[in-house]
């Protein structure tokens, strides 16, 4: 219910950011050429992360496997300038292969989560985590994946990695996660933080 809400907020981050090419570009359109059997969500999904690992090596994503879904971590540091949600140009070769897989792989569902440290009010954290949010969302709209599949939060300081106590630890926090999950287990992923230690790309 929540993702088809969500459906006329993606149309409209699409609609932005084509004017942000002057609406010229012509998103490509979402194939799912895999030749592995969604009917097997256990290999789909490993094929699936193997292609994130295999592509997005030295980028500064992280990409983190769970039981019930894959999370690529996107620190703000690599992402956005401070305080802002614009995404920064150097970004854009991660952000092209990353819609490129997901637009292969497209039985499943997408989450994008918004997260901040704790300085500054609650409020001004929410607000800057869901437009971090929404810009990583119509990005990956606006390079062909359907908008169907997307549901963009920002959670603020909530579900911290690392302690906030520490410059080291806020950097941790402030972060966008994309969580790809099967269908059948998406909604599920925006509860639950992610705590394990990351893995090597």
């Amino acid at each position: 219910m929540i993702r088809t809400i969500a459906i006329a907020l993606s149309g409209l981050l699409l609609l932005a950011g084509c004017s942000s090419t002057g609406g010229e570009d012509v998103a490509p359109q979402e194939v799912s050429v895999t030749n592995i059997s969604v009917s097997d969500p256990g290999a789909y999904m490993d094929s699936q992360e193997q292609a994130f690992r295999d592509q997005l090596k030295d980028t500064g994503v992280t990409i983190i496997r769970t039981p019930k879904y894959i999370a690529l971590i996107f620190p703000s540091s690599i992402t956005f300038e401070t305080d802002k949600y614009d995404i920064v140009p150097e970004f854009t070769p991660a952000l092209d292969t990353i819609a490129a897989l997901l637009r292969k792989y497209g039985a499943t569902d997408i989450d994008v989560n918004g997260y901040t440290d704790s300085t500054g009010s609650d409020a001004y954290n929410l607000k800057l985590s869901q437009q971090r949010a929404n810009a990583v969302a119509g990005a990956i709209i606006q390079r062909g994946v359907s908008p169907q599949r997307i549901l963009p939060v920002g959670y603020g300081k909530a579900d911290p990695v690392a302690s906030n106590d520490t410059a080291d630890g806020r950097a941790q926090n402030r972060r966008v996660e994309i969580r790809i999950a099967p269908p059948t287990a998406a909604g599920a992923t925006a509860a639950a933080p992610v705590t394990a230690a990351p893995m090597a790309n």
